[in-house]
């Protein structure tokens, strides 16, 4: 799936840059990148490192995004109920947990 981008409609992940400061925020870059440049497993890969150094709201959403991509959906709603539990007020993630959105 390496250098294919994901289909119109297929989920987009939240920029890298954010107002505040991410754990891993350099590999959470690199992951929005890799997904964005249709590398979806390279994403995952990214995303996990940069939770590794703690878990983030927008982190977990962003690799939901990219396991839904690569067919891993009972990974992707493992990320997105505990993305919930981080950030319940976050529309984004639930309408994405309750199957709403094109996440």
């Amino acid at each position: 799936m390496a250098g294919e981008r994901p289909a119109r409609g297929e989920g987009r992940l939240r920029p890298g840059a954010q107002k505040r400061p991410v754990p891993g925020g350099g590999l959470a870059n690199r992951g929005v990148l890799a997904f964005e440049t249709g590398d979806v497993e390279g994403a995952v890969r990214d995303l996990t490192r940069a939770i590794s150094f703690g878990e983030d709201a927008s982190l977990l959403f962003n690799r939901a995004v990219a396991l839904r991509a690569a067919g891993r959906e009972e990974e992707a709603v493992a990320d997105l109920t505990r993305a919930h539990e981080l950030a319940p007020e976050d529309d984004d993630i639930w309408h994405a947990l309750a199957g709403e959105s094109d996440v």
